[in-house]
């Protein structure tokens, strides 16, 4: 069955927006890609999904983004053990966020609520009165015009129904192209408030906030388990790569949309020989054909696959990863955590994955550890 599912650059992707000043950021890339599914609980672009009513999904994943940056710990001013708490913190949540990251709603309700509360709670607890009405200010930075609309907040900056009205429409409107002339959307809600609300918001969100600072991590990838064998390699662990860009890939060799990708992990493997890059190949296999592992090796010396590739016959590692699509595509930055992927081809339709995901690598290449 092949679907068309969008690519998600990061593990929990979301818009960083600073309000109060008209700072621009940018929200992340997107894509699409095609590619054949496994069964299994993620949803795909375009599957129904039945939240409940009244009851918007609670996902902490941007304020673990946030806390677990220096910028914003040295923007807390934050002592070593609060930093250390926090530390601690993320790493209990943030492999099982990357776990959920494409299930339907209704099925990571009641995970996305747990670490919702074990989140805010922690930090309620670590964090000094100070520091907490300070993370408050950047979080609601980070949420940006979308926040105003919240009733805590219209309240709080006496929005009338008119006003809100105007701020919804004017959040609904499609980006206008490029070369078209059109008002900022900043500017246009900043003339919808009044001298007073400006006041009040500017005092709600605080000094302004570097969100550049802020990485992008999704969570650590994790490590390769259950390999049953190996191709053109020794066995290998991530651990063992640490200090280089890893291109992770998912396929099948009896997937023709897995085909199609191999010409660019080829390339990369050529191209990035002599630096701190290794594309690793992951075959989890569908069928009984794909199972046997000497069809997998003659398969890959007849399409020129010279790169590692670990053979995932139990799918342990389609499983740990919560891999849900042949192909799929991870990059792992140098210090081992998985910062962007795409699902499906990469040139899907004209979408300009590869060049994409290889502008990706570069970024990484070029950051220290």
């Amino acid at each position: 069955m092949f679907r068309i599912v969008r690519f998600i650059a990061l593990l929990i992707a979301f818009p960083i927006a600073a309000i109060a000043l008209g700072e621009d950021q940018s929200p992340s890339s997107a894509g699409k890609g095609g590619g054949k599914t496994r069964p299994g609980p993620a949803a795909a672009e375009g599957e129904k999904q039945t939240p409940a009513e009244g009851a918007p999904l609670r996902d902490p994943s941007m304020l673990v983004r946030l806390v677990r940056s220096q910028a914003l710990q040295d923007d807390l001013q934050l002592k070593r053990e609060a930093r250390q708490a926090i530390a601690d913190l993320v790493a209990e949540v943030e492999y099982p966020l990357f776990q959920i990251r494409d299930y339907p709603a209704e099925r990571k309700r009641d995970t996305l609520n747990q670490l919702s509360d074990k989140v805010e709670n922690s930090l309620r607890e670590k964090l000094t009165e100070t520091e907490h009405a300070r993370l408050k200010e950047i979080v609601l930075r980070a949420h940006g015009w979308p926040a105003l609309l919240t009733p805590s907040r219209a309240e709080a900056l006496r929005l009338t129904e008119a006003q809100i009205s105007q701020i919804q429409q004017a959040l609904s409107e499609p980006a206008p192209a490029e070369k078209e002339k059109a008002t900022p959307v900043d500017a246009r809600i900043q003339k919808l408030l009044t001298a007073d609300q400006k006041s009040a918001l500017a005092a709600l969100v605080g000094k302004s906030f570097d969100f550049s600072k802020v990485p992008q991590l999704a969570a650590p990838a994790p490590e390769l388990r259950d390999v049953t064998d190996w191709v053109n390699t020794q066995p290998l662990k991530l651990s063992d790569l640490r200090g280089r860009v890893v291109a992770l890939h998912f396929f099948a060799f009896g997937c023709s949309n897995c085909v199609n990708n191999q010409p660019h992990y080829k390339d990369w493997h050529k191209r990035y020989a002599g630096k701190d890059v290794t594309v690793l190949g992951i075959h989890t296999p569908e069928t009984a054909r794909e199972r046997d592992v000497e069809n997998l090796r003659a398969d890959a010396k007849t399409r020129g696959l010279e790169y590692p590739i670990a053979v995932d016959g139990k799918a342990s590692n389609w499983t740990a990863w919560s891999n849900h699509m042949w192909p799929s595509v991870y990059l792992i930055d140098r210090r081992g955590y998985v910062r962007y992927w795409w699902y499906g081809e990469l040139n899907w339709q004209g979408a300009e994955g590869e060049a994409w995901m290889r502008s990706r690598i570069d970024e990484l290449l070029a950051e220290k550890e």
